[in-house]
């Protein structure tokens, strides 16, 4: 009895795992509308990026690069593909990078290489609406990369764009190495561990571009750890968001004035950091979702309004 249960379970698990993959192999066509559709709202809002002059943007990497609070992530996209490729796709647990902020980043900063054509806009009705929504202007190329793929496919090396805008991430995530959260004794995360953490995000995000972590060149600033090490005297009592302090350091350390910046935020929080430093916001679901953009931007005299309501 207890044999045969344990057999009955392990036939379900492995059904199941089955028809998990089902979908990339029964119905490529289908992914790859989904893909090209997904590429195209991306170049809608690299446009979009890109039509606002923005020469900095500045990212909270919590909730817009990986899972908000989650310390597990993998640096390199080749073996996250690969892990997927194998079936654990409860990536949560073992890799907590969101992939649905690649094809935009790769959208803005890439140069288009040769065999990214706009066919693939072509086929199918997903592809086709994708290509509607882009705006004439937009440079007519396809990615072919998905960051999504089951196939244990990684990117191809990259070039990026001699006009992209410098990326910072700036962050909070820092206190998980001073306050404990609610219900533990102890602090969740050691002594420079919130440090390596955007390390290995930044890492990753190279990774998935297809180019080295030193040609991405991002910087990090980490709340509260640097007030000590990089605020300037005038922003050290706003250093931590909702202050705007780590934003107006890093236009500082960029030389980029506040009207060529963008910040691209998870919460509330973001906004109101945003709307202090003189910025402007746009979450992030709105961006890489590539629409209604110009909806969703809160100029500085917007954001705390918005995050009052």
């Amino acid at each position: 009895g207890g044999l045969g249960a344990r057999l009955t379970e392990l036939h379900e698990r492995a059904r199941r795992a089955e028809w998990s993959q089902a979908p990339m192999r029964l119905f490529p066509s289908r992914m790859a509308d989904i893909a090209a559709r997904q590429h195209g709202l991306a170049l809608q809002a690299s446009s979009w990026v890109r039509d606002r002059g923005i020469r900095l943007l500045m990212v909270e990497p919590e909730g817009v690069l990986k899972t908000p609070l989650a310390a597990k992530l993998l640096a390199d996209a080749t073996e996250a593909a690969c892990q997927r490729r194998k079936g654990q796709l409860c990536m949560s647990k073992n890799d907590s990078f969101l992939s649905e902020s690649v094809a935009f980043f790769r959208a803005l900063l890439l140069a288009p290489s040769d065999g990214s054509a706009l066919p693939a806009l072509a086929h199918g009705s997903a592809g086709a609406e994708a290509g509607a929504m882009v705006d004439a202007s937009v440079e007519e190329w396809v990615d072919t990369y998905d960051a999504f793929n089951c196939e244990g496919i990684g990117p191809s090396p990259g070039r990026l764009r001699p006009d992209g805008p410098r990326l910072v991430l700036l962050s909070n995530v820092g206190e998980l190495e001073t306050q404990p959260r609610p219900g533990q004794a102890e602090p969740s995360f050691g002594p420079g561990q919130a440090a390596r953490l955007l390390g290995t995000i930044i890492a990753r995000l190279a990774s998935e571009l297809g180019v080295h972590p030193a040609e991405l060149s991002v910087r990090s600033y980490i709340a509260p750890q640097g007030r000590e090490t990089h605020a300037d005297a005038d922003l050290h009592d706003e250093w931590d968001k909702p202050g705007g302090g780590m934003l107006r350091q890093a236009m500082r350390d960029a030389g980029v004035a506040p009207a060529d910046a963008l910040m691209v935020g998870f919460d509330y929080t973001d906004a109101q950091a945003a709307f202090a430093a003189r910025v402007g916001h746009i979450d992030s679901k709105a961006l890489f979702g590539g629409e209604d953009l110009d909806e969703n931007f809160l100029s500085p005299g917007q954001a705390r309004g918005n995050s009052a309501a």
